[in-house]
């Protein structure tokens, strides 16, 4: 048997730093005319394969029970979204007329485009099920972007733990609904989470420390 005391978990640190963690108003213009906004509303942002792992369902009915009751948020999910879930959940997000609401803009190749979207986001919505470290939680935190995510998740809930962001018990959709909507109704606590997450990724989380270890 290995001896647990002579093993380290080192999660990976951030290997591509964002370029608009300082120009987050410029990346909300780009994301407010790719999605036909004024500019007003606020933005939550999920991303990765939209499958039940990734919680692409809960995402959807999270956002529905935000945008039912504010008309100034907007849901948006990047990555790959040709699953026979994901077309379910477009369906049903029709059927309820809130489709003009939650946009899918599929996979983001371009790794400026990706960095530009993640800082534009008042809220990163992690919707996993089950995910151990994903690095998308650092990106979005790096660039001051407050985090949502459940519980008995994965590990990066002990980040989450630490600060940047706001915990719900897992899967509960409607507390997930509640988090978001407390975040866009108090900016300035917003605000806080995201530089306290700013701040733990530079200070814990930089790559060259990662690589050194």
């Amino acid at each position: 048997a290995l001896d647990e005391s002579r093993t380290v978990v080192r999660p990976q640190g951030l290997y591509r730093p964002n370029p608009f963690r300082d120009r987050k108003g410029e990346a909300r213009s780009r994301l407010f005319r790719l999605l036909a906004q004024p500019g007003s509303p606020s933005i939550v942002v999920g991303a990765g394969p939209a499958d039940r792992r990734k919680g692409i369902d809960i995402f959807c009915q999270v956002a529905s029970l935000v945008v039912q009751a504010k008309s100034d948020v907007e849901f948006v999910w990047l990555g790959d979204c040709d699953k026979e879930l994901a077309r379910d959940c477009k369906a049903w997000l029709d059927v309820l007329g809130l489709s003009r609401r939650v946009h899918f803009l599929g996979l983001v190749k371009e790794p400026e485009i990706y960095a530009s979207h993640i800082a534009a986001a008042d809220i990163f919505l992690l919707t996993s099920r089950e995910d151990p470290f994903p690095s998308v939680v650092l990106d979005a935190m790096a660039a001051g972007t407050p985090v949502v995510g459940f519980v008995e998740a994965g590990g990066f809930v002990d980040l989450l733990s630490r600060g940047g962001g706001l915990l719900v018990p897992f899967e509960d959709r409607v507390a997930m609904a509640k988090a978001v909507s407390s975040l866009i109704d108090e900016p300035a606590h917003a605000a806080i989470l995201g530089a306290v997450g700013r701040q733990l990724v530079d200070i814990r989380f930089q790559f060259h420390e990662y690589v050194n270890d």
